[in-house]
């Protein structure tokens, strides 16, 4: 035979055994595959969210489909190893499609293309890594760059995962204006100019700055932003912990947490995914708007309450912060705020809010004066505030003032708003003279807010739930007299 035609048909039979061997091989998800290269660690199940979402940037079918999102969780609880397991099944699920990794630098990145090599061997990839180029290639055509920031993606579509892991090193380079704008160039310049249609983009990070990128993708490109905080500090909590509740407390409980909240900074940034801790400005620079929304467009109405009612003098302010919504956006239209007595202040809210509902996020003590006040205000509900007035703020600020989501009136336009805004871009949740307006603000967002949204439903639904009840129990009564 040829010497020619017998290497042709050598090299045809090892291309039909590579593709039998790449059919049989098992399409495991990314825990699937944790159990089979990592056996002896423990799946962090604490982070299934952020999971979920890597593992849907491809179909049951093995065909990628996008998923744009942010995502910070705490040191030492398993991000990295969920990144690295992420490729691993990606190439099993999927093969023939081309990743990326970036990170801070490139030593960084051939640390964990060494170690995703590794794991690539132990499922059968037959990995080869070529670390000049950081190139990791793989059986069936897959291919993995890992790169530092900055570095060149030229040559290298991507049609399967970018994920972009910690863009800063640290505090220092995060606090640099120019090292952050160099990181947004290279997403936007680089990484997201080699993207294919389908292809998907995961940025995760310690979020040392307001203005880093996942900030930046938050607010000009409205990615969704995963946060798993260490500690829960807010009720709508992914995985439905309580406030104070660590997020993984076999391995990292509470009592070990406290020893890190002596550097109020790190804490915030580094394990509870918010740039700005208690200290330090909270509120950023205001959004005015000079007229509402017209056109027939719809809204709804809405107050957020601050009442200086239990065991206070009449020196304390209290007050009544007016809104309204307008698809995602609140539009503050009024603050009334007063000295006075709690019987004439509960006849001022009587009168101005006839036609909307009132929020007031009270304090346990304070309990049995809302219940007397919603016996008298139409609308009138209330929270016991499970927080203390800085995490209560919170969303608020980051996901309506400082997003654009909450409109605050021209200054010239109303007496109130120069003082209002003064108050609450003020605000550090540390010895603040003033704060009453800031938990108006806060109460108003959660009433009216994206949340708020939410929670209304959920009332509504268990008002006519309760009402089926009660029309059933009313039949099995008049039943029972028949």
């Amino acid at each position: 035979m040829n010497p020619l035609v017998a290497e042709a048909l050598k090299r045809r039979e090892k291309l039909k055994e590579a593709k039998a061997k790449e059919r049989d091989r098992p399409k495991l998800k990314i825990y699937d595959c944790m159990q089979q290269c990592s056996p002896k660690l423990q799946p962090p199940v604490w982070f299934d969210s952020y999971v979920e979402a890597l593992d849907n940037t491809i179909d049951e079918k093995g065909r990628p489909q996008e998923v744009n999102l942010t995502f910070s969780g705490p040191p030492q609880h398993g991000k990295t190893e969920i990144a690295k397991h992420a490729f691993v099944s990606l190439s099993q699920r999927a093969p023939g499609l081309s990743h990326a990794y970036a990170t801070y630098n490139f030593t960084r990145a051939i640390q964990v293309a060494r170690k995703v090599r590794d794991l690539c061997a132990l499922a059968g990839l037959n990995p080869k890594l070529r670390e000049a180029e950081g190139e990791l290639n793989c059986d069936g055509g897959t291919q993995i760059r890992f790169v530092g920031l900055g570095g060149g993606l030229t040559g290298n579509p991507i049609s399967g995962l970018t994920l972009i892991d910690d863009p800063t090193k640290d505090r220092q380079d995060a606090e640099s204006k120019v090292i952050r704008e160099r990181g947004w160039e290279w997403l936007t310049d680089v990484a997201q100019t080699r993207r294919h249609p389908g292809s998907s983009c995961v940025a995760m990070a310690t979020r040392w700055h307001v203005d880093d990128m996942i900030g930046r993708l938050i607010k000009l490109f409205k990615w969704v932003y995963l946060r798993i905080p260490a500690e829960c500090d807010s009720e709508d909590d992914v995985n439905g912990r309580a406030i104070g509740e660590a997020l993984w407390e076999a391995g990292r409980p509470s009592t070990w947490l406290q020893q890190f909240k002596n550097n109020p900074y790190t804490w915030a940034s580094m394990y509870q995914g918010r740039p700005r801790p208690r200290g330090e400005a909270l509120f950023g620079e205001p959004t005015f708007y000079t007229e509402l929304p017209t056109g027939g467009v719809g809204f709804t109405r809405g107050n957020g309450a601050d009442l200086a009612y239990s065991e206070k003098t009449r020196s304390d302010w209290s007050v009544l912060l007016q809104g309204r919504r307008y698809g995602k956006k609140v539009y503050l239209t009024n603050e009334i705020r007063r000295q006075c007595q709690s019987p004439e202040f509960t006849d001022i809210m009587a009168r101005a809010t006839k036609q909307s509902r009132t929020l007031w996020l009270c304090s346990g003590t304070e309990k049995g004066t809302a219940q007397h006040i919603k016996r008298s205000v139409k609308g009138f509900t209330y929270r016991i505030a499970s927080a203390d007035k800085y995490v209560r703020a919170t969303p608020a600020a980051q996901d309506g003032w400082n997003l654009g989501n909450i409109l605050v009136p021209e200054p010239d336009s109303a007496e109130w708003v120069s003082d209002f805004v003064d108050e609450v871009c003020g605000f550090t949740g540390v010895k603040d003279l003033c704060d009453d307006r800031v938990d108006a603000l806060a109460a108003l967002w959660k009433l009216l807010g994206v949340s708020g949204i939410a929670e209304e439903a959920k009332d509504l639904n268990s008002g006519i739930k309760r009402a089926v009840q009660e029309s059933r129990a009313q039949q099995i009564r008049s039943a029972f007299r028949r």
